[in-house]
């Protein structure tokens, strides 16, 4: 049976509950046999290091605390030793996620390390306490080698209580390994999930979160640290004054009593503030900067509608359910986000259609004129076609890479059909003119280049933003002129012809030699090919020649496709 969200959120409270609980189970029946049997091992750390290990900082704290609280029912001074349990509940979950390896040096440097820390805290508060050990067996030991070997009763008990923490860290570690061997990997890993109000952020992704959030002049997580912080120590502040007002005896002692106060509260204002920094982490932080991210790279993706898409999957799957008003902005977002990704999807089908709609009609405009000139039998789509063939070479080779952007390609290949508009002005006796053309016919057919420059224009300043004509203009005035300056209209020469001319020169030429006309047969296609490398350099750009010729696969799909619905018989110009 497949969980639904709500029961998967119940289930992560009810593993983040029962490891609590057992560690505090595990610590309470250890330290109880301990203190029976007058061991001077406490082992009230093992359920402790073991929801740390397995839940993070907040519940290792939260065991520890809970700990000492329970076994004050039978050992009254339990409850002034939370911070050893605090410092040994944030040590393990500090190493587990930075530290940890399976390897024997990195398990000796953790023992090593919080049998230091327990050690040394454990001699401050016991002299703190009871001016000495707490123990009786420690007692005898402290002054039995304080007398044989002259030291310091302090420092004998101190390198006594690092030693015995050493035994016990070490045998709460091997306990610690031998459970999490038996804990499946999939419950470790839902226990270690449990607190989140969200999907589980991996470490990798809460660098990259505190990378993106650096620049944040005050957190909320700061402000929710300094307010705990501010309130707490007010607490112990007062407390301290009420005691002394009330009892005005307790001045002689008030550095005792007031050791006291700040050991016990102290324990309760690490937990109130690790409470306080794991809510406002999981409760708001995370979830807040998890949308945040999520909506700047939203508003990266632009209109890219692949995108858009993942991100919106993105979005959804923070799955945010803090059940407050964040979850509520959570949503509403997310919907938005939805909505205008949709939005866009629209747009884009929209301006997708009216681009169809506009390539229709500059088809239709193509073949107007083609249909007035009886020479070009599927001129417009074999030229189309090479243009698009020899753009797409160009990219390939990295030639004029500055120039050949997706939009000058795209405006290229849509604007080819248009580069013969201006032959509508010319007259049909001089277009369909069977036989050889006179100098002064030839002068006539010439302005068609001029002719489709002007028509082209015109429509340019009328149709904002319609940039593609611009190549359209170019195609139309300039796809006569030569490599070497002796074309025309206008005599332009190398690179100073727009590319967008030079590429249908090349494709324009081509489809002439290898097309009948009514002064000439169809040259064979091989003789077509080697008129044009014949002219690279001279009439062509040499680039624009050799990428067709590279692609002459591609050119001779398009040379039968058309030859077959042209006649062979059909003559014109």
């Amino acid at each position: 049976m497949v969980k639904t969200g709500n029961e998967k959120r119940r289930s992560r409270y009810k593993l983040f509950t029962a490891s609590v609980i057992a560690g505090i189970a595990v610590n309470f029946v250890l330290s109880f046999i301990s203190y029976k049997l007058d061991l001077p091992l406490y082992f009230d750390t093992v359920g402790t290091m073991g929801v740390a290990a397995l839940g993070g900082y907040f519940p290792g704290i939260l065991t520890a605390v809970s700990t000492n609280v329970f076994c004050s029912f039978f050992n009254e001074y339990s409850i002034y030793f939370s911070f050893i349990g605090i410092v040994t509940g944030v040590y393990t979950a500090w190493f587990v996620r930075n530290r940890y390896q399976p390897e024997v040096l990195r398990v000796a440097e953790f023992i090593a390390v919080s049998s230091l820390l327990g050690g040394a805290l454990s001699t401050f508060i016991q002299w703190g306490l009871f001016n000495g050990p707490q123990l009786p067996s420690m007692i005898t030991a402290v002054s039995g080698l304080s007398r044989i070997t002259g030291g310091h009763p302090i420092l004998i008990f101190l390198i006594l209580n690092i030693l015995l923490n050493i035994i016990d860290k070490g045998l709460s570690t091997g306990i610690i390994c031998l459970i999490m061997r038996f804990i499946p990997e999939d419950l470790r890993i839902k226990i270690s999930n449990a607190g989140w109000k969200q999907k589980p952020l991996e470490k990798h992704e809460m660098e990259k979160m505190n990378k993106w959030s650096s620049d944040v002049r005050v957190s909320v997580r700061v402000r929710m640290i300094s307010i705990l912080f501010s309130v707490s120590m007010e607490l112990i502040v007062i407390s301290g004054l009420i005691l002394i007002t009330l009892f005005p005896g307790v001045k002689q002692e008030l550095f005792h009593y007031f050791f006291r106060i700040l050991l016990i509260l102290g324990g309760f204002l690490v937990l109130i503030m690790t409470y306080g920094i794991w809510y406002t982490g999981m409760y708001t932080v995370y979830p807040i900067d998890s949308i945040a991210m999520s909506i700047d790279e939203f508003i990266k993706a632009g209109d890219d509608q692949e995108k858009l898409d993942e991100m919106i999957k993105k979005i959804r799957s923070i799955d945010i359910h803090t059940g407050d008003e964040v979850e509520k902005l959570y949503l509403a977002i997310a919907d938005m986000a939805l909505n205008q990704a949709e939005q866009i999807r629209s747009l884009r089908r929209f301006s997708e259609n009216t681009v169809k709609m506009q390539d229709g009609l500059i088809i239709t405009m193509a073949d107007m004129v083609e249909n007035r000139d009886s020479d070009t039998g599927a001129h417009v789509q074999k030229t189309s076609s090479y243009v698009k063939i020899i753009v797409e070479g160009l990219k390939k080779k990295g030639y004029y890479a500055e120039k050949i952007t997706p939009k000058f390609m795209s405006d290229v290949v849509r604007s080819a059909p248009l580069h013969d508009i201006g032959k509508i002005n010319i007259p049909d006796k001089v277009l369909n003119k069977p036989g050889k053309l006179t100098p002064d016919e030839y002068e006539i057919i010439k302005t068609h280049t001029t002719a489709g420059k002007k028509i082209i224009e015109n429509a340019i300043s009328t149709m904002e933003g319609e940039n593609y004509l611009k190549e359209a203009r170019n195609m139309a005035a300039y796809h006569h002129e030569r490599w070497d300056g002796k074309g025309y209209p206008e005599g332009l020469h190398g690179e100073v012809i727009p590319l967008s001319a030079r590429i249908m020169a090349v494709a324009d030429v081509f489809d002439a030699l290898s097309s009948p006309r009514v002064y000439k047969s169809a040259f064979p296609f091989e003789k077509a090919v080697s008129m044009l490398e014949e002219g690279a350099g001279t009439q062509f750009d040499p680039k624009c020649v050799e990428v067709f010729v590279e692609s002459l696969p591609e050119v001779k799909v398009v040379f039968r496709k058309y030859n077959k619905e042209v006649p062979r018989s059909e003559h014109g110009r």
